[in-house]
């Protein structure tokens, strides 16, 4: 009996301790505040795009790990677009961003926990149709036992670092496009 006991008063503290996990948050993956400032200059696409669709991403399992989710994402991609002065106004844009995440490779275990992402943005002209940008982002961030303790929460906030730092990689793609070109692709 002592030793059933103890079993589920571990597997009770496991659980208290592991937690429950939730879903990469819009704010922590938005590009970060001390970046705006190097986004004030007036460039061709200011003001001109709007997000398409967002696509790959996952919704959490509460019970499992922790995911970047399609609406999550698109809502950290407009913030930080509206930071860096790129966002149109809605249904006014010159050109529409579409983001597909193709990997999120997370790990299982760990004490720095490293996630990776790589996502795959389409830039379309609204008035032709044309694609007039198409890149492939690979990004990743470390969260470490300094940052959270319980793996759930460093995986969580590991995958908002990679998320944040690839967007961050895009709008600065987008910031020194030139859309006078036909079509850029950047691999």
């Amino acid at each position: 009996m002592r030793k059933v006991l103890s079993f589920v008063f571990g597997m009770v503290a496991l659980a208290t301790l592991a937690g429950c996990a939730t879903p990469a948050r819009v704010e922590q993956m938005t590009i970060a505040p001390e970046n705006i400032n190097r986004y004030a200059a007036v460039k061709p696409l200011t003001k001109k795009v709007g997000v398409a669709e967002v696509s790959g991403g996952e919704e959490t399992n509460p019970l499992w790990t922790s995911e970047i989710g399609d609406k999550e994402f698109q809502g950290a991609l407009q913030k930080s677009l509206l930071q860096a002065n790129l966002l149109a106004p809605e249904g006014k844009g010159d050109y529409l961003l579409a983001a597909k995440l193709l990997k999120v490779d997370q790990p299982m275990f760990g004490f720095n926990l490293t996630v990776n992402t790589e996502v795959k943005y389409t830039l379309t002209r609204v008035a032709d149709g044309k694609v007039v940008f198409d890149k492939t982002v690979s990004a990743s961030h470390t969260a470490t036992p300094a940052d959270a303790f319980v793996a759930v929460e460093r995986l969580r906030l590991a995958n908002e670092g990679a998320a944040r730092n690839n967007i961050a990689d895009i709008v600065d793609s987008l910031y020194a496009l030139d859309v006078k070109v036909a079509k850029v692709t950047l691999r």
